[in-house]
């Protein structure tokens, strides 16, 4: 079903050759794709040129695409594989080079944690983070920074929600075991916060 009465308007228009349609749906979408494409590599002239032509392709084929039920991870899967084109595997989802610089005004999770403590626990964090792969990187953003069901991560991995599910519970085993190596979720201001809650509230300043 698609997400929502607009997007369907919107989509209904593209497929009419309505290039307002088509800038709607870019404004819309662009904020999510330039954030993922950002996390795929630092070159921001090269994710932007592969949005470009995300939407060129969106408009010439606008005639021979159903409207997806879900517009922002088909639209990020279009993305993925242009710049996958362009890209080596080993360089996808890199951290931000200067992530711990930013500070965490105010904690997703109600102030859970204290701002005396919040760059010790991000460079730990950081440094779980290095450990898992890229694909692990990738799917632990889409999960936990963009808050994504298994159904929209299947379509941008082109994996079945099944293995979403497998991939995903390896992973969090795998960082949650670097974390407990790190003692970050020993830190006092984080006992009373559940592993997930850790993660919502710090990855997405890593990315």
């Amino acid at each position: 079903m698609i997400q929502s009465t607009l997007d369907k308007g919107m989509w209904e228009e593209l497929r009419k050759g309505k290039q307002r349609a088509l800038k709607d749906i870019y404004e819309k979408y662009f904020e999510d794709l330039y954030h993922y494409g950002c996390c795929m590599c630092h070159d921001s002239s090269l994710v932007e040129d592969g949005i470009q032509d995300v939407f060129i392709d969106l408009f010439h084929y606008r005639s021979k695409i159903s409207p997806p039920s879900n517009p922002k991870a088909y639209l990020i899967s279009c993305l993925r594989r242009k710049l996958l084109s362009n890209l080596k595997k080993s360089r996808l989802f890199s951290l931000k080079p200067d992530a711990t610089d930013f500070l965490i005004e105010e904690s997703l999770e109600k102030n859970l944690i204290s701002q005396e403590t919040d760059q010790r626990i991000l460079l730990k964090l950081k440094m779980a983070l290095k450990k898992l792969t890229p694909r692990q990187k990738e799917i632990i953003f889409l999960k936990f920074v963009k808050d994504m069901d298994y159904e929209a991560i299947s379509e941008i991995l082109d994996m079945s929600p099944a293995s979403c599910r497998t991939l995903m519970y390896r992973t969090a085993k795998c960082l949650k075991e670097e974390l407990n190596d790190l003692q970050i979720l020993q830190n006092p201001s984080l006992q009373k916060s559940t592993f997930t809650q850790v993660l919502r509230t710090f990855l997405p300043v890593l990315f």
